[in-house]
């Protein structure tokens, strides 16, 4: 259940779980992004068909220049209430 990628960026922890093709995630694993969100944590699932919302993932919370709206890292959200929880194409 455990993700394949645990990071740290600019202080928010972000959970990246992997999967190839159409490979879906288990139940396991789909509770554990769930905790991880509720704890304020970001997760994100990634696959050959959306890598580029890892990118832009990043470069939204580890690049503040690149948040064009502010120019800062977005506000930390209350635990319990994500702002930014599993992105995810199946």
């Amino acid at each position: 259940g455990i993700p394949d990628f645990l990071c740290c960026i600019n202080g928010w922890f972000l959970a990246v779980e992997t999967k190839s093709g159409r490979g879906k995630c288990t139940r396991l694993q789909e509770l554990e992004l769930e905790a991880i969100g509720k704890a304020g944590g970001l997760n994100l699932v990634v696959n050959e068909d959306n890598f580029d919302d890892l990118r832009d993932l990043v470069e939204k919370y580890a690049c503040p220049q690149a948040n064009k709206e502010s120019g800062t890292a977005p506000a930390r959200p209350v635990p319990g209430n994500v702002g930014h929880t599993k992105v995810s194409r199946s």
